[in-house]
């Protein structure tokens, strides 16, 4: 077991997590992975997922593992693509309308579901590197912008970040809310 836990180690020097699937490429069993957690060698996170003792525990990266329907939205996509420093207390994510979510409102109460039209899912969708640098998916300022101001009609957040925005960016944001029919130079 001792090559086995130096492989796992140094692969997660460079990664947040490892999945059963993946150390069973490398040729390392569950059984392994799951001693590796008993000696507290490494930190069982749930079933199938497992990290570095020492390793923050990325929310967003292990929200996304569950499932490749779920786009992070709202102020988390702000939040992930650096428009914004503060973290808010909810995660706000995006899926399609009749995708159940049962299984995370049991796990976890600050997750926030917005659900949206099956055909518009997945436009606008980004990837972008959590605060951990793991991948995860999110919408585009220009479409997370254009969801605030639908579910607030309130500038107040957009004006904090369209001021930090280069003039290439301010461009594309105005040109965003033009295609969809709102002016944003009478609220700016």
């Amino acid at each position: 077991m001792q090559i086995e836990n130096i492989i796992i180690n140094e692969y997660l020097e460079n990664n947040s997590f490892i999945t059963t699937k993946q150390a069973e490429s490398m040729g390392i069993s569950r059984h392994i992975l799951s001693l590796m957690a008993k000696e507290e060698k490494i930190k069982r996170v749930k079933q199938g997922i497992y990290t570095k003792n020492d390793k923050v525990l990325d929310i967003y990266y292990l929200l996304s593992l569950n499932t490749k329907k779920l786009i992070f939205s709202y102020e988390s996509a702000l939040f992930l693509n650096n428009y914004i420093d503060k973290e808010d207390k909810n995660i706000h994510v995006t899926v399609p309308q009749g995708y159940n979510v049962n299984r995370f409102k049991k796990k976890a109460k600050n997750i926030i579901f917005h659900y949206v039209n099956v055909d518009t899912f997945e436009k606008d969708k980004v990837e972008v590197l959590t605060k951990e640098n793991n991948k995860v998916f999110s919408y585009s300022l220009e479409r997370t912008c254009l969801e605030i101001y639908n579910r607030d009609k309130n500038f107040k957040l957009i004006k904090k970040i369209f001021i930090k925005l280069d003039d290439e960016k301010k461009k594309s944001l105005k040109d965003f809310f033009k295609n969809n029919t709102i002016n944003i130079d009478k609220v700016l």
